[in-house]
């Protein structure tokens, strides 16, 4: 049995195609948030929104230490959603356990003591912690804001981190304008 030579051209390059397609994530915002968040439709579950890291940064000079946050939730309009807040601390110690989360802007403060450790890791540059916690929708919309303070507390340490870099302030704004608006 032989095969024809139009199999050997069209099947290689339709396999090529519709391979391509089954890595195409199902949706993405569109306008200036889609730089800055990533949403996906969940069917009955409404949207899943992934809000891609937003460092925040020591505020002691020459303290290297930083703070990268990542949020990821499902929201639909008649819910009160959870957020889940995955965040790195990169420093020259190793954290291994978080004492307390303090999260405070002019629009209110929060405090939050159920943190759990993903993974620690050391590389040349020092060590990347990775922790993970849970809050409601609406903190991460009051607190999230142009001026706003995180402040880790572990082994009777405190280390503030802040929102001061211009490029982080418009990330924010970013999100009030065209994600946020959508929520309240």
């Amino acid at each position: 049995m032989t095969i024809s030579p139009k199999i050997h051209f069209w099947l290689p390059l339709l396999l090529l195609l519709s391979s391509g397609c089954m890595g195409v994530k199902p949706g993405k915002t569109g306008g200036k948030p889609g730089t800055h968040v990533e949403s996906f439709y969940v069917g009955d579950e409404g949207m899943q929104y992934y809000i891609k890291p937003i460092p925040f940064h020591a505020s002691e000079k020459g303290n290297k230490t930083t703070l990268v946050s990542d949020f990821s939730f499902r929201y639909r309009p008649e819910t009160q959603p959870m957020v889940t807040m995955n965040f790195s601390i990169f420093s020259d110690h190793p954290i291994k356990k978080l004492d307390s989360l303090h999260w405070h802007s002019n629009l209110g403060k929060i405090t939050i003591t159920q943190i759990a450790l993903m993974f620690i890791e050391k590389d040349k540059e020092g060590f990347h912690q990775r922790f993970t916690l849970q809050l409601p929708l609406s903190d991460v919309i009051r607190l999230l804001q142009d001026e706003c303070t995180i402040t880790i507390r572990h082994q009777q340490e405190s280390i503030p981190f802040y929102t001061r870099k211009k490029k982080t302030q418009k990330v924010i704004r970013s999100l009030h304008k065209n994600l946020f608006v959508l929520m309240e």
